[in-house]
């Protein structure tokens, strides 16, 4: 018998548990980006699907193709009516994720509570291959991401949401 008698605290109701961390990886084209466009979307107004979230800002940070993401995210917020949702995205296509960029996102994270009265309760950062920059996708290289998105969230309290693929190369995937 395994018993806990630790509450459950939920980001999105008996889906999502609050964490610090998680990642969507799956093959490219298979809905990735949608599916933590649709978390964000979730998470700015309160309700994804049928579940409750726990309501915050969200900052999408695009580093892949920021530009899709930009119209990807436009064309879902119309579709589902949500234009008043607290998503901000923050474009950082071509460069990688290093400490720079950390402090960018935190600074931007923070900047968005400001506007919006609200806690930052996500932040996605879409795609761990491009926030790589060129180095590998080895221990070494995924292994600074990680640390990068432990002090992410240390300093906003946010969930960090990793969307992944698989690689085309050596050491991919």
């Amino acid at each position: 018998d395994c018993q806990l008698d630790k509450e459950v605290f939920w980001t999105i109701e008996d889906t999502l548990p609050r964490c610090s961390m998680m990642m969507i990886y799956a093959r490219g084209g298979s809905g990735k980006t949608y599916l933590g466009n649709s978390i964000a979307l979730g998470i700015g107004t309160g309700q994804w699907f049928a579940h409750a979230a726990e309501q915050g800002a969200v900052l999408i940070c695009a580093f892949e193709r920021p530009e899709d993401t930009e119209d990807r995210l436009a064309a879902m917020r119309d579709r589902l009516g949500y234009h008043k949702a607290p998503v901000a995205l923050l474009k950082l296509g071509g460069v990688p994720l290093d400490t720079a960029r950390a402090d960018l996102i935190i600074k931007r994270a923070r900047e968005l509570k400001a506007q919006t009265g609200m806690a930052v309760r996500a932040i996605e950062i879409d795609t761990v291959s491009a926030a790589l920059g060129g180095r590998k996708e080895d221990d070494e290289g995924l292994g600074a991401l990680r640390m990068i998105g432990e002090r992410i969230h240390a300093e906003t309290g946010a969930l960090v949401i990793w969307i992944h693929h698989e690689g085309k190369g050596d050491c991919m995937g």
